[in-house]
């Protein structure tokens, strides 16, 4: 899936997210626990 792997490491979210919004983490952590 594209949001698996490194790219969509957790460090890696957090500093492209910056300051982002509690509902986009959310809504990250959702469709990690989503399979494919």
């Amino acid at each position: 899936a594209l949001w698996g792997g490194s790219l969509w490491s957790p460090s890696y979210f957090a500093g492209s997210a910056g300051g982002a919004p509690l509902s986009m983490i959310k809504q990250y952590i959702e469709q990690q626990n989503t399979p494919d």
